[in-house]
């Protein structure tokens, strides 16, 4: 779509959002000051390349209870057709980063060159970028990984440099930074928790499952890491910008807006091939408007991310819609961001869903303790069927079969057979029922008192408690549902 044809969508298209009142939904225009300003913004910025397209058929709009979304405007959207395209000019990733540090340090130009003129056109002879860029040579950028790349690009191009506007230096990427989320949309996340030294949520975060608390520190120790690989370029910026002798920004105002970012890129990270990069870790692109499209947690349904082969001029972030066509006027346009439990969602997303069929238990420290015998774990273990034990809706992992098997015969010889497939399940009843129904019940009532601690903690933030309740309450439905299907 050329930019005078989206000039006149623009024209016409209004944004809007979705007001619930009295229990009632209905569709109103939105403050044109406040979001609908920013996304005329991003709209128009995005549309300044020839290469990108948005349908005209769907708007953004925001709820309460699910925030900013996609919906269908008008008409309908047919499989395989294509709802936006979002060119590689207009993508963060490694690749596109590396071209903009080229601009301002001229050891950098065999990385990529200039980007093009659009960019280097706005470009001022004394911008302070010289100088901040100006610290890297090849070999420390590129020893940096994505994550860290993009968190101290971002840092400088939309924190520091707001420093300058009074010179009227603003970054290319303003108008995608405009519509990033606030820190408060990222307080649901456990690790966010752990970081703020003074958060209210530390208590609920001793009320989290163990795994889910395993997964909050893993990203804790990936979040340290890079923060201390950023440290000496962000002590080398604090000593070239200061103002009256002292730095313009503090390490401690730094380390908070890093964590905000830090969370906005690990949420609306996707995959993309990086030529640079080689690690999958890396791999990754951020694409203005795409993040507008919430999560569903149906595979393979409604809309799919495409990538044009980078042989191309242009490397465009496609999303199209999938099986799943839209005919329903306001229905919302969803893309499946993987097959995870709600444990995954929040650590990452910092959101759950009421309904999650990926919902999964892992039991593995509450079975565990009941190997006591050395023999049973040394088999277990030279086997390698010691640890992750789960339980899901529809099946109990065999791993965990295996080893109630073995709690519930104690023949160690009997269970090599199992595993080898010589003999079923069914060969070990009714005494491995009778031990897992045991263990449901005793998961249960670890379930049912957790829930009763967390509503007592009034003081913690609401959205917060009612995603850790609505973790529970998979489990719980998990239980009860093995429970009666596998009395003893």
């Amino acid at each position: 779509m050329s930019g005078l044809l989206y000039q006149l969508l623009l024209n016409c298209q209004k944004f809007d959002i979705l007001v619930e009142n009295l229990g009632t939904t209905s569709l109103q225009t939105y403050n044109r000051f406040e979001m609908g300003d920013k996304l005329d913004v991003l709209i128009e910025w995005l549309a300044s390349s020839n290469e990108f397209y948005l349908s005209e058929n769907v708007t953004v709009v925001e709820t309460k209870g699910s925030g900013r979304g996609l919906r269908l405007r008008s008409r309908e959207i047919k499989c395989h057709q294509a709802v936006i395209s979002v060119p590689e000019s207009r993508q963060l990733n490694f690749h596109t980063v590396l071209k903009h540090l080229a601009m301002f340090n001229k050891h950098l130009k065999d990385m990529g060159g200039i980007y093009d003129s659009e960019v280097t056109d706005l470009v001022d002879h004394d911008d302070p970028r010289f100088m901040a860029y100006g610290i890297f040579d090849q070999d420390s950028v590129m020893k940096l990984t994505s994550f860290q790349l993009l968190t101290l690009y971002i840092l400088f191009e939309w924190v520091i440099l707001s420093h300058w506007n009074f010179r009227g230096i603003v970054s290319f990427w303003q108008p995608f930074f405009n519509v990033f989320p606030e820190d408060g949309d990222f307080r649901s996340i456990p690790c966010r928790w752990l970081c703020d030294s003074d958060s209210q949520h530390r208590t609920l975060f001793n009320k989290l499952p163990k795994a889910t608390q395993d997964h909050a520190f893993r990203i804790k120790t990936l979040l340290e890491n890079d923060w201390h690989v950023l440290l000496p370029y962000l002590l080398k910026w604090q000593k070239l910008f200061t103002e009256n002798g002292s730095p313009v920004f503090t390490l401690d105002e730094t380390y908070e807006r890093f964590l905000h970012i830090y969370f906005i890129i690990n949420s609306r990270c996707l995959y993309m091939d990086i030529s640079e990069k080689s690690d999958a870790a890396d791999k990754f692109t951020m694409v203005p408007f795409v993040d507008f499209l919430n999560h569903a947690p149906e595979v393979n349904k409604f809309c799919q991310p495409r990538q044009n082969s980078r042989k191309l001029k242009n490397s465009a972030f496609i999303i199209e819609c999938g099986p799943y066509a839209y005919r329903n006027l306001h229905e919302e346009l969803f893309l499946n961001y993987g097959a995870h439990s709600n444990d995954f969602l929040m650590n990452e997303y910092g959101f759950v869903l009421k309904e999650n069929n990926w919902n999964y238990l892992d039991v593995t420290a509450d079975v565990e303790t009941l190997v006591i015998d050395k023999e049973y774990k040394d088999f277990l273990i030279e086997k390698d069927y010691w640890g992750d034990l789960t339980i899901a809706f529809e099946f109990i992992s065999f791993r965990l079969l295996v080893t109630v098997a073995l709690l519930a015969s104690k023949d160690v010889r009997k269970v090599e057979k199992f595993i080898l497939g010589f003999i079923g399940e069914d060969s070990f009843q009714p005494g491995l029922n009778a031990v897992l129904h045991q263990l449901l019940c005793s998961l249960n009532e670890q379930v049912v008192k957790k829930r009763e601690d967390i509503k007592t903690l009034s003081q913690c933030d609401e959205w917060c408690l009612e995603n850790v309740l609505t973790i529970y309450q998979g489990y719980e439905k998990i239980i009860i549902h093995h429970l009666e299907s596998r009395r003893p």
